[in-house]
């Protein structure tokens, strides 16, 4: 494979001001490729990358954009077949219903939509999902396989109300600003924007590093997403924290500006450092204490960012077997890790096992339940699992 192509980000998106290098990761993996078990790793697919920061808006961008259509030739991210998706978009709906608003005549635009799981919460006629992968097995939902800027809003526009739901998307988009500005352009004053993306804030105090990956482009901030959507004169009528998923932000914005007061929390490149640098020291000891004898060991659940977490704890790398229920992934690796993917039925439940997937709150929960039962006799959890 040839040099991953890539952009350098130097400005931040909502200001235009400077931005100051905040986390440093050199040779950091690329997530959600997958080889045979046969191949060599590939060294293209560790990329030095860094995250930036701006102080004036609260907003971290990362250093380096990778070619889209690269990164996302291979997803295979399935929304229905991860627990913590559909309870982050169960609780997306539930922060809708808080409004009390009739959509029997309103139109629904997912954006983002993947395989139309939220749409199903609605019992309407018109429904839109927008996404390269977009597909819908009931085909009850108006598909637009497309990525969002070649998306013209306007023809959405109506005398009904039009709903706008994104969820976990804008943090994976080159330019946000774009959508927003395109969305706010063709919105009407009775339409609704609803957003849900991984917080900076919970990122910094939860200390959940293990998270980062060059997928995640911006992190948002409450003050940073305020400011770009009211330089597209929409407001935030309504917001909250949710931390079973990513450390999730999300809130409701609309044309019509409430005055709702917004609390800022206290960021700053000091703060992001020292947090990085906790994280990382926990880290180093976890793995040189309790991993430093899992050499041809086994682990449980090969996530999508596995790699990043045996990026921050590297004796996960030593590991033979990383078990996980996707039949699709058997006898296959990561592109920059050499554990081999296995069918769960060949664990030895006398042996010990890592908990390799912590990505939410509710994987290395259910992981451990798992192999419980199973009767595994000694299971390790990694730290950013209980930060």
């Amino acid at each position: 494979m040839k040099k991953i192509k890539y952009l350098k980000n130097k400005f931040c998106l909502c200001c235009n001001e400077k931005l100051k290098k905040g986390i440093e990761l050199p040779r950091f993996p690329v997530t959600e490729f997958y080889i045979h078990s046969s191949k060599k790793i590939n060294t293209n697919y560790l990329v030095n990358q860094a995250y930036l920061y701006c102080d004036n808006c609260k907003h971290m961008t990362i250093s380096k954009t990778l070619d889209p259509k690269f990164i996302y030739s291979n997803y295979t991210t399935i929304s229905s077949q991860s627990r913590g998706a559909s309870e982050c978009l169960k609780n997306f709906y539930l922060f809708f219903k808080k409004n009390k608003i009739s959509t029997l005549k309103s139109t629904i635009i997912d954006i983002g939509g993947n395989d139309s799981s939220f749409l199903k919460f609605f019992k309407v006629k018109n429904r839109i999902n927008i996404d390269p992968n977009a597909h819908d097995s009931e085909k009850k939902v108006r598909i637009y396989r497309s990525f969002f800027d070649k998306i013209n809003f306007a023809k959405f526009k109506s005398s009904n109300r039009n709903i706008f739901f994104s969820s976990h998307t804008l943090e994976h988009l080159d330019k946000p600003e774009d959508l927003i500005q395109n969305i706010a352009t063709n919105m009407k004053n009775s339409d609704q924007l609803y957003l849900q993306f991984p917080s900076l804030e919970r990122l910094i105090f939860k200390k959940r590093f293990d998270q980062l990956c060059h997928q995640h482009l911006n992190f948002f901030s409450i003050k940073s997403i305020n400011i770009l959507l009211n330089l597209n004169n929409l407001y935030i009528n309504r917001y909250e924290y949710d931390d079973s998923h990513f450390g999730t932000l999300r809130l409701l914005a609309t044309k019509k500006n409430k005055f709702i007061k917004i609390k800022s929390i206290n960021i700053n490149l000091k703060i992001i450092k020292k947090s990085f640098s906790l994280f990382r020291l926990k880290c180093k000891i976890f793995n040189n204490n309790q991993l430093k004898n899992i050499k041809n060991g086994q682990g449980f659940g090969a996530g999508i960012l596995t790699p990043v977490l045996a990026y921050f704890l590297p004796n996960l790398k030593k590991l033979k077997h990383i078990y996980d229920d996707n039949v699709t992934k058997f006898k296959t690796k990561f592109i920059s890790m050499n554990p081999i993917i296995e069918d769960p039925k060949n664990i030895n439940k006398n042996e010990e096992i890592v908990i390799t997937s912590t990505s939410t709150n509710f994987a290395p929960r259910d992981i451990k339940k798992r192999l419980l039962k199973l009767g595994c006799k000694k299971i390790i959890i990694p730290p950013s699992a209980f930060f």
